[in-house]
């Protein structure tokens, strides 16, 4: 779903306009050494990454990010014997200079992670990291606007997770000092732009309508979601597994060993 163009405000722009962040060395040498292919979205083509062999594992990544980061843990993956695979979503890139859509959102995300989902022969798993673990639930749930984009797979890893969008909004507006007028016409307006509810997307409530074995991957100094505002702290006690880390923050989460034993670990059971 995209926004609506005549109701595209410089709020809302700016609310789906990524950040973009500069490549490093050991990121390039992992993706130039993986397995490339293509999966066709609307009019783009979406790089796809694979590494290894056996059951494949989705690695979808947040806002902002890319497959790039996700390669230390499709490395681990790989040498555990999972075929390991990764994607830029849309307005998103490994490679700096690829041509790309300047704007994206959690929506458009959620279908094209279906999209990518669909094109892998079965999906023993899928790894979701912040916005990342956001789209994959409301798509496999089906939620409102995603209704025709659900998929299923046995084991889903949800790593740094918002409770749900008004947290996610909530964030937006602290990292970038919008006054408490600015933040309400953000709301009005995306769910103008985007003919949404903001309140329809909690993640405990799309967690609670999927099948899958789930685990939660939450770090307690999250510097973006306090533990409270988390789906570790929303989630059901018999609905998922908590893996509660320290001192890796927001990101880091994928870039522990830790978290890698962890995750495998629970593939594998």
């Amino acid at each position: 779903m995209q926004a609506k163009a005549s109701a595209t405000t410089r709020l809302v722009k700016m609310f789906c306009t990524p950040p973009s962040f500069p490549s490093s060395q050991r990121e390039m040498n992992a993706l130039e050494h993986a397995d490339r292919f293509s999966v066709r979205f609307d009019e783009w083509d979406l790089p796809c990454y694979a590494w290894g062999q056996g059951r494949t594992v989705l690695l979808c990544h947040g806002w902002g990010s890319r497959a790039g980061h996700m390669t230390l843990l499709a490395s681990a993956l790989a040498r555990a014997g999972f075929r390991a695979v990764a994607f830029d979503a849309p307005a998103h890139s490994s490679f700096p200079a690829a041509r790309r859509k300047e704007t994206s959102n959690m929506l458009e995300f959620g279908r094209a992670i279906h999209r990518v989902a669909r094109s892998l022969d079965g999906l023993h798993g899928l790894f979701g990291h912040s916005l990342g673990a956001i789209a994959s639930l409301f798509a496999m749930a089906a939620f409102p606007l995603l209704e025709a984009y659900s998929f299923s797979c046995p084991k889903l890893i949800l790593a740094s997770t918002p409770a749900d969008v008004r947290r996610v909004l909530d964030n937006f507006s602290r990292q970038n000092g919008l006054s408490d007028p600015e933040r309400r016409a953000l709301d009005e307006e995306l769910q103008s732009a985007f003919a949404m509810n903001i309140a329809d997307y909690e993640c405990a409530a799309a967690l609670a309508k999927l099948r899958s074995d789930a685990l939660i991957v939450q770090d307690a100094d999250d510097e973006y979601f306090p533990l409270a505002d988390t789906l570790a702290a929303t989630a059901g006690p018999d609905r998922a597994r908590v893996l509660l880390t320290s001192k890796l923050g927001h990101n880091r989460v994928l870039a522990s060993k830790q978290v890698f034993a962890n995750v495998i670990e629970f593939l594998n059971f």
